[in-house]
């Protein structure tokens, strides 16, 4: 069997932003989180590995599936046989090729659109004390066009998302605003005070002469200018 699938590795938060628009109240939801754990068979030196192939033995819903699995580089594709489980892990087709169980990858997965052509999931994988999250989208051969266009839909809600942060980060860093008088007097520079000192000087050639350097000498000769 051949499988089409287009994946995006996605942050912590990214995953928590798309479950949270796309999760359990969603419409699109198809299903639950369901769980599955795939068992992971190869040569001491992961030589089926190193060629692109992928033994696995995948429980869900209390069934074991036997799968070898092999990727075509640098493409969507890859191509899937079935292969013969007598006895679990224990004894199976890989256990009688020499392959040694290496491990287990929990998966919880979430269906978040699904139609007859295509599905997109979200996944949260745990493994060897790691974990990570992805969207992947399943699709059939004459559909890639539409699979193309889902991951485009979710890369942009995770561009707008980014975009959304980065404001709130660089909004919450502004330093805080001066008030009008400080903003007024950055501005005056040496030749604008020059300016207006010269202004102020010819506004008052016909007035009395204060003493402006003492804020309180000023209003008493204010006050004195109207006094009897």
């Amino acid at each position: 069997m051949t499988e089409l699938e287009k994946k995006l590795l996605l942050t912590e938060d990214e995953y928590d932003y798309l479950m949270e628009h796309l999760g359990y109240e969603s419409p699109l939801i198809q299903k639950p989180i369901t769980t599955q754990v795939n068992y992971y068979f190869d040569t001491d030196d992961f030589s089926m590995n190193r060629q692109n192939t992928t033994c696995r033995i995948r429980l869900k819903d209390g069934k074991y599936t036997a799968t070898m699995k092999k990727h075509a580089s640098g493409s969507d594709q890859s191509t899937e046989t079935e292969m013969e489980i007598r006895n679990g892990l224990e004894s199976n087709a890989f256990t009688d090729m020499g392959l040694k169980l290496h491990g287990e990858l929990v998966t919880k997965r979430c269906v978040v659109l699904k139609d007859a052509h295509y599905k997109a999931v979200l996944d949260k994988n745990e493994y060897l004390g790691h974990k990570d999250f992805e969207l992947e989208i399943e699709y059939t051969p004459e559909h890639e066009k539409d699979a193309q266009a889902i991951l485009k839909i979710f890369k942009d809600m995770l561009t707008r998302r980014k975009c959304f942060l980065a404001y709130k980060e660089s909004a919450a860093n502004l330093p805080s605003v001066p008030s009008k008088s400080n903003r007024f007097f950055e501005k005056m520079s040496p030749i604008n005070v020059a300016e207006q000192k010269s202004i102020s000087d010819k506004k008052q050639s016909n007035t009395t002469a204060f003493d402006y350097s003492d804020p309180d000498d000023y209003m008493r000769g204010y006050f004195d200018s109207y006094s009897g």
